[in-house]
């Protein structure tokens, strides 16, 4: 979406990088990752795996209301023997609330189950099981830099704020913000400066999940300096 028409509001081409061709990944042990899958025994060896390769991985076998899937960038949803109890679709339903509550995060199903339409993926990528600690790893990789690339980021951000029916004018704001937090390369600045104002305009909900994908990037960015 354009937001040239405001113009003294800063956009995504006037973010400042330090190369153009700089890429950026959150380090290793700020990324956590977090699987449920009511086979839980049967994946610890896949985790040992993972956890020789530096990642922080957690298995429940259920998924409950109780906090336990908050703080993680990664969560990954069995479809089969998961949220019963909340959800008549089961694992599905369970990846809907998920994506919900914890937008910041990246939901996957995670499945030995073929899923072949996208109406019944309901928007998701499937990881298909059985897989090995590598392959995982590799999946592991790649999201840690989609959630470290401000462009990923903000598409984020703006399907949020679509979402919650922003107007064109908010958006742009916000945009403003992300971009000169992102300029000034300190999450410091903007928890002083700009949180509050965020969570005046547009409400906690978005301004806790702009802080969280902000601080992603410029873990990740001040990593690489």
């Amino acid at each position: 979406m354009c937001l040239c028409l405001f113009n003294s509001l800063k956009t995504l081409n006037d973010m400042k990088y330090a190369s153009k061709d700089a890429t950026f990944e959150i380090p290793k042990d700020s990324f956590k990752v977090l699987i449920i899958d009511d086979e839980k025994k049967n994946l610890k060896s896949l985790a040992n795996e993972c956890h020789r390769a530096d990642y922080n991985v957690e298995l429940i076998d259920d998924y409950d209301e109780n906090g336990k899937c908050a703080g993680y960038n990664l969560i990954l949803v069995d479809i089969r023997g998961v949220g019963e109890e909340f959800a008549d679709t089961s694992g599905i339903g369970v990846a809907e609330r998920l994506a919900c509550d914890f937008p910041a995060s990246e939901i996957k199903l995670f499945t030995a189950s073929t899923i072949e339409s996208e109406q019944d993926k309901r928007g998701f990528e499937v990881i298909k099981k059985p897989i090995k600690g590598k392959d995982l790893c590799d999946v592991f990789d790649r999201v840690r830099k989609q959630l470290a690339d401000p462009n990923y980021c903000w598409k984020k951000i703006e399907k949020e704020c679509f979402k919650k029916n922003l107007s064109f004018k908010d958006i742009a704001w916000i945009q403003d913000k992300f971009v000169r937090t992102f300029n000034k390369r300190e999450f410091s600045y903007f928890e002083n400066h700009y949180y509050g104002q965020v969570v005046e305009r547009v409400g906690k909900y978005l301004g806790d999940f702009f802080l969280q994908l902000v601080q992603n990037i410029l873990i990740s960015y001040m990593t690489k300096q």
